[in-house]
């Protein structure tokens, strides 16, 4: 919309350029999801092949930096009050995510650790 509105103030070769900077720019934009997919998928990959005892230290503060950064996530698009804060910030609740998402949880370290 705002290339848009840019486009009528331009005459004929700044337009142009203007689409050619635009184009290139999507061009470079989407060559680096592409690049990203493909990291993505190389890392799955490797991730399920990796064969590793993951430590439950290691285990437990991936799990709750997780679980807080969901917690973030809700406050922020539900407006909690302090009291549903506190509920869902009990070690019960914290547990009960940890043992719910544990593959999820292991996944993601495994992941971690094939990017290394």
């Amino acid at each position: 919309m705002i290339l848009l509105l840019i486009s009528f103030s331009l005459d004929a070769p700044q337009r142009s350029r203007v689409k050619d900077l635009s184009l290139q720019k999507c061009q470079e934009v989407e060559q680096t999801a592409r690049e990203q997919v493909t990291d993505n998928a190389i890392l799955d990959q490797i991730s399920k092949t990796v064969q590793v005892d993951i430590p439950q230290s290691l285990f437990e503060e991936q799990g709750r930096q997780l679980y807080g950064a969901n917690l973030l996530e809700i406050q922020a698009k539900m407006k909690l009050n302090q009291q549903q804060l506190v509920t869902l910030s009990t070690s019960k609740a914290v547990n009960e995510f940890l043992e719910h998402q544990k593959e999820n949880i292991t996944n993601l370290i495994k992941t971690e650790c094939a990017s290394w």
